[in-house]
């Protein structure tokens, strides 16, 4: 049994890294593209990768946080066999009972998928626990906004939602991915600025105020890059990886049932080896 387990552990966290670190590899190639690389980006006049890098990091923080809310709960969060006919077992009463209810609703009964988990409140979940401040405030509802705000926005419409920026930084030309690289490991600053209600309105009326008394109007574009909250792609990078470790310590740690890294393996092994 012990062999087992230790054989579990160690695919389970193979697995976590290595789905992982494919997708934040990728980030780091926009890097390279704008340290290294730089005079490419300028003649053939190309983006930074901003919001792709952005698209691909949530892609990892989700994944992340269904693993850490399977290891907290076990099989709990994620659709099985049995959800999907009892599903089925209920839409199949409501058709036969009454047809002309089942025509209403319809639309608003999704049949699950096998092996879903619930992105929103498994993101919630890690933010919440995750010991480091990565710039998201630990309540649940600013927590949510942030996930709507990036990520839903993004995967959905391609853009991120208003009042919300993703600033990536600018290197000079010449400097190498290598320092590059090492700068943004080391960088004090936030992967996140989540600002609230009160904070724009604060912000927003002190620069009137001192345009004012300058005598000089106020830009609607001063203002809104004065107070959108940023998401910072080339330090959440170097945040997921932190999330990472901390989860697979967690593991080696043994901080977890055991029945809940089997859970999490067999969910791993689904989601890698079925196509369904």
């Amino acid at each position: 049994m012990d062999k087992f387990m230790d054989h579990v552990k160690k695919s389970s966290i193979e697995l976590i890294e290595n789905t992982s670190h494919l997708m934040i590899n990728d980030t780091y190639s926009f890097i390279f593209l704008r340290s290294e690389g730089l005079e490419h980006l300028k003649e053939h006049s190309l983006g930074g990768g901003n919001l792709l890098m952005v698209i691909g990091q949530f892609a990892v923080l989700s994944f992340l946080a269904k693993v850490y809310l399977i290891l907290k709960n076990g099989d709990s969060p994620y659709i099985s066999e049995k959800d999907i006919e009892q599903y089925n077992n209920d839409v199949n009463k409501v058709k036969e009972t009454s047809p002309e209810t089942w025509k209403q609703i319809k639309m608003y009964c999704k049949k699950p998928r096998l092996w879903e988990v619930n992105e929103t409140k498994a993101f919630t979940q890690l933010i919440s626990d995750f010991p480091e401040n990565i710039g998201i405030p630990k309540e649940k509802d600013s927590i949510e906004k942030a996930w709507n705000d990036f990520r839903n926005k993004i995967s959905h419409i391609a853009t991120i939602a208003n009042g919300n920026t993703a600033l990536v930084f600018e290197f000079q030309e010449g400097q190498s991915f290598k320092s590059s690289k090492k700068f943004l490991d080391e960088v004090k600053e936030k992967s996140f600025l989540i600002r609230s209600q009160k904070e724009r309105d604060k912000i927003r009326k002190e620069i009137i105020a001192e345009n004012n008394q300058k005598g000089i109007a106020t830009s609607t574009s001063l203002i809104a890059s004065a107070t959108y909250n940023q998401i910072r792609p080339d330090l959440l990078s170097r945040d997921i990886q932190k999330i990472m470790q901390w989860l697979m310590g967690k593991i080696k740690q043994n901080e977890f049932k055991d029945d809940n890294i089997k859970s999490l393996y067999d969910w791993l092994l689904m989601q890698h080896y079925v196509n369904r």
